[in-house]
Formats: C-alpha cells, structure tokens, sequence
C-alpha cells in the first residue's frame, strides 16, 4: 500500500531517518558520547526480535554509529545556526548574558542567553472603522 506517493521501501527508509535524527537529538541533549548510538541500536533490536519478530529488519535498518550520530548533530546544530542567523537580521535591539559556572562534577558551563526585539511593521487600513479607531487612539 502506497502513501502520499511513497513506496513502502522509501517510507520505511523516511521512517528510518527521521528515527536516526530524533535518537541523536536525544543522544545530544543528554551529552552522551556519540557510540551509544551502536549501545541503543542493540537494544532496540534486542527489544524488536522478542515484540516483532517479523519486524525486526525495520529496527536495524535504523542507522545510529557513531560516524552518523555525529553527522546528524551537525546538521542539527548547522541548522539551529543558520535559523538564529535569519531572526538576527530582523532584530532591532538586543541584549546578549552569560552565565559561566561549574555543575557539580566540576565541569564547565555557559549557557547564553539571548533577548531580542523584532522589526514589526505597523499598517492601517484604509477601511473607514480602522481609521476611526486610529484617529480616536490618536485623539486620546
């Protein structure tokens, strides 16, 4: 059965990829080391032979070494980067703090936060009740 188009074998291997990307979100997120990708693919097979033994080959076709973990967090973080870029353009003011400080392991942090305002671009209407109600803000 086809959906929107797709084979079943382009579906799966979408489902696969979209799979790969949201374990190394997590992966990054938790600041584990790249090769748990090889440690949770294990698992997930492990875990699919003994619930879907006749699904198992959809699990292991889920790419998670460490080479593609890798890959995947930099495109993540490129994006992430090239989205801040676009909102910076559009900024009219902004303020930028950090934090330096040690967590309890003694290991660096610096988080950064950034506060920002927008261009926003106020139009009237011609429409008789918009200037209306502007002339009467403006009276006021």
């Amino acid at each position: 059965m086809q959906r929107d188009g797709l084979n079943p074998a382009t579906e799966l291997s979408d489902l696969s990829l979209r799979a790969s990307y949201k374990i190394a979100l997590k992966i990054a997120r938790a600041n584990n080391p790249f090769s748990d990708g090889d440690f949770i693919k294990e698992f997930i097979v492990e875990a699919a032979e003994l619930l879907t033994p006749l699904e198992v080959k959809k699990f292991s076709g889920i790419s998670l070494s460490r080479q593609t973990i890798a890959w995947r967090i930099a495109g993540m973080a490129a994006d992430v980067y090239r989205q801040l870029i676009d909102s910076a353009c559009k900024f009219i003011a902004f303020s930028i703090a950090l934090d330096e400080s040690t967590d309890i392991s003694d290991t660096a942090q610096l988080p950064i936060y950034v506060g920002a305002r927008e261009r926003t671009t106020v139009r009237f209407s011609t429409n008789e009740t918009h200037s209306e109600g502007y002339q009467l803000a403006k009276s006021s």
